[in-house]
């Protein structure tokens, strides 16, 4: 069979440059004693996920409830849900989720959806695990006091686990220069940080703090506080990686 006749769609990689490309993401963070939990939304392949685990990832993102769906029913752990679950059809979709997959991890950025999370997870009897995710220019809610009020409302629902913060910059990420990158992801990953020292001193554990991308892992990776790290498109790389330039 050649290429021409593979029908479509279908996922075509150079295995030498994919093998070679985790291995320099796993190392760098690894180096750095962060986790990995690389980004699914660039693959949504699950035996990529499984090779990216092989490689010492701790897991996968998903961007949405049903590719954690699909990569739970092949076996694939420690996922993360990016985005938010909203309305009581999903929220009862990500309760039957973590039945299945009770590691699994949803973000919340509103007490309204914390309480339809709290109220899914009573119906069906188990605990769900719910970070709160940071609002750096795409969704979440602010650093601080908001982000701290949710983290509570999370903490003290009975059938709810707080898990930590999520605090992507899809800005930093993209920014061009790697000074004018490093200065930006700095600045909001700070914030970050900040409001995980602002929960635990009330008293709420925060075990994760999950940052970074493609475009910032080198500066993610040197701040202290975040705990891992989610590229995704690191993977395959894109032009758009070449026009922002590295740290030099």
């Amino acid at each position: 069979m050649t290429r021409a006749e593979i029908p479509t769609p279908a996922l075509l990689l150079d295995l030498d440059a994919f093998e070679a490309n985790v291995a320099a993401m796993a190392g760098v963070v690894a180096a750095h004693g962060k986790g990995l939990r690389p980004h699914g939304k660039t693959h949504k392949c699950p035996e990529i996920a499984r090779r990216l685990i092989h490689a010492g990832a701790v897991g996968a993102c998903t961007a949405r409830l049903s590719e954690a769906e699909v990569f739970a029913a092949h076996g694939v752990g420690g996922l993360l849900v990016t985005t938010a679950v909203v309305g009581e059809a999903k929220a009862a979709r990500a309760a039957a989720l973590a039945r299945t997959a009770p590691d699994t991890i949803f973000v919340a950025d509103d007490l309204a959806q914390v309480a339809v999370l709290a109220g899914a997870a009573a119906h069906a009897g188990i605990t769900v695990r719910v970070a709160v995710d940071l609002y750096f220019g795409r969704t979440g809610v602010a650093p601080g006091a908001p982000a701290l009020a949710v983290a509570a409302a999370i903490d003290g629902a009975p059938h709810l686990a707080f898990a930590g913060l999520q605090a992507y910059d899809a800005t930093a990420s993209h920014t061009r220069g790697g000074e004018a990158r490093l200065a930006r992801t700095t600045a909001t990953m700070a914030q970050a940080v900040a409001t995980r020292r602002l929960l635990e001193a009330h008293g709420i554990a925060c075990p994760m703090v999950s940052a970074g991308s493609t475009g910032s892992y080198r500066f993610d990776a040197e701040i202290d506080g975040l705990t891992e790290l989610q590229p995704g498109s690191f993977i395959f790389m894109d032009l758009e990686y070449a026009s922002i330039g590295g740290p030099d």
